[in-house]
């Protein structure tokens, strides 16, 4: 990778978008997957998330020195977004509280993508062409079914499920006033860092505020993992952001989901979960959406 370069205050790629687009995607979601199954490994993940979140905002603290402030507007989507990113985390533990990681997790991811592509349809007129709505499509339905197991229907997996859709919604939401953020700013990096630290003052302040002395105790026990996972999900997000504001928020949204894909590996390898036929076709299907997306 040959990096990328200012041009009138913007990061431009000195590779071939379509070269570079997928491999940025493809990093965040490894990332991503690292990120959760750290998460998935932790006892208190309240604790690690604001221990994450706080690693977050010292990243962009640091980087804020080199980037230009917002402009006015962009802060006024700056702190949405920021609301909605803690909503999203907020309704991200309850789902893991109410259901297991490995169908939480999936459902969450899976349900995003068509969301996702239909608002970028509706609120910024971008043209999503068949093959690319087809392994959305995929994708979305794969991550679902991956984890809706008919023996599992009971009461709490059912809250589970909801909760988990819940999710997908704010995923959905986060993404497209995310991208409406990197594409306004004159510098997406700039949005980018502030994001990072409003991110982080809103969930910190609402744990320490709640639990006091008792909460900043658990932030800090959580700060080994919480130092590894603060630097794989600025790699993650970061590389998800830039990449938005290259390419089309549909595909960029849909293949990152491909990070289930990993996140199963993971559980494989590393926890010893198994693998049955229903969810290695599942992930079958969702490379072949992502093919279908990074090939169109």
């Amino acid at each position: 990778m040959q990096g990328w370069v200012h041009d009138n205050h913007r990061l431009k790629p000195c590779m071939t978008p379509d070269i570079l687009l997928p491999l940025m995607v493809m990093a965040s979601a490894v990332t991503h997957a690292l990120v959760n199954a750290l998460m998935k490994s932790h006892g208190d993940r309240i604790a690690l998330r604001s221990a994450i979140s706080a690693v977050e905002a010292i990243g962009g603290a640091i980087a804020a020195f080199f980037v230009p402030l917002p402009e006015g507007g962009v802060w006024l989507v700056l702190i949405l977004s920021a609301f909605i990113h803690v909503a999203y985390q907020i309704i991200l533990m309850a789902a893991y509280t109410h259901a297991d990681f490995s169908l939480a997790y999936p459902v969450a991811r899976g349900t995003a993508p068509l969301l996702t592509a239909l608002g970028a349809m509706i609120l910024f007129g971008e043209h999503v062409p068949i093959e690319v709505m087809a392994g959305v499509f995929l994708i979305s339905a794969a991550l679902i079914a991956f984890a809706l197991e008919p023996q599992r229907q009971t009461v709490l997996h059912r809250k589970g499920v909801l909760l988990a859709a819940a999710t997908g919604v704010a995923i959905t939401a986060y993404t497209l006033v995310d991208v409406w953020g990197v594409r306004l700013a004159a510098d997406p990096m700039s949005f980018i860092v502030w994001l990072y630290i409003a991110c982080c003052f809103l969930l910190n302040s609402g744990m320490l505020l709640t639990g006091g002395r008792a909460s900043a105790l658990r932030i800090a026990r959580a700060w080994r993992p919480g130092i590894v996972g603060g630097i794989l999900s600025l790699i993650s997000y970061t590389l998800a952001l830039l990449a938005f504001d290259m390419g089309a928020t549909a595909e960029v949204a849909a293949l990152r989901e491909t990070s289930v894909l990993f996140g199963v590996m993971l559980g494989v390898f590393l926890f010893g979960e198994r693998l049955g036929l229903r969810r290695a076709v599942s992930a079958l299907v969702i490379a072949s959406g992502a093919i279908l997306i990074a090939v169109h």
